[in-house]
């Protein structure tokens, strides 16, 4: 709402729980705020295991290659939004709920040059796989 091209608006990018989908943004940007922040939300991969589910089902498993893909998919979000419209680049958030938390968790550890925070509601700390998961540890 009521956007002005000449502001460098934060970005935040969601991700989604399991289960769920980039609509769920939907629901999420009226809590945080419907002005003054830009948001994005791209789609979690399809799940196999839900595949008897009567609607494709989506989301952040943490596996060696979901995790390569879910970095292209954040990267390749911030890309378009950049895009589109006039985005800080040095304001560019991760949050997720669920797994998507645990992923925004995971991406944000991984190159966290590129983010200004993240944000996990209810997404376990990631394990396995993480670069920086001896300084998180305790006892690391």
């Amino acid at each position: 709402m009521h956007y002005t091209p000449g502001y460098a608006y934060p970005l935040i990018v969601w991700l989604h729980g399991s289960g769920s989908d980039e609509r769920q943004l939907q629901r999420v940007m009226p809590m945080i705020s419907m002005q003054n922040y830009m948001a994005v939300a791209p789609r979690g991969l399809e799940m196999p295991e839900k595949a008897e589910a009567k609607q494709p089902c989506y989301g952040w498993r943490q596996t060696d290659e979901i995790i390569q893909q879910a970095e292209q998919r954040v990267f390749d979000a911030i890309a378009l939004a950049g895009r589109k419209f006039h985005v800080a680049r040095k304001r560019v958030f991760l949050a997720g709920f669920d797994a998507g938390g645990t992923m925004a968790m995971r991406i944000a550890m991984s190159h966290p040059d590129r983010f200004a925070g993240v944000l996990s509601l209810c997404g376990p700390f990631p394990a396995g796989r993480t670069p920086s998961a001896t300084c998180w540890q305790p006892g690391g």
